[in-house]
């Protein structure tokens, strides 16, 4: 598959961020979301342990917005 945006190729589609994305927009919201990335579907690799990533990507997150 070989899906493209203003000629970005889009190789991830997050589902629940645009339902969160449509409700801040409904409830005139700031939405910002964060992904961490623990797969790699096209080459079928996978992260072993991705506790670690999601820790680190939570603190980054929590160091910027405090």
């Amino acid at each position: 598959m070989d899906f493209r945006y203003h000629g970005e190729r889009i190789i991830n589609f997050e589902m629940e961020t645009s339902a969160l994305y449509a409700l801040g927009a409904l409830l005139d919201h700031n939405v910002l979301t964060v992904c961490a990335l623990i797969a790699n579907r096209t080459t079928q690799s996978f992260s072993i342990d991705h506790k670690p990533v999601i820790k680190k990507l939570v603190e980054l997150v929590l160091e910027t917005i405090l």
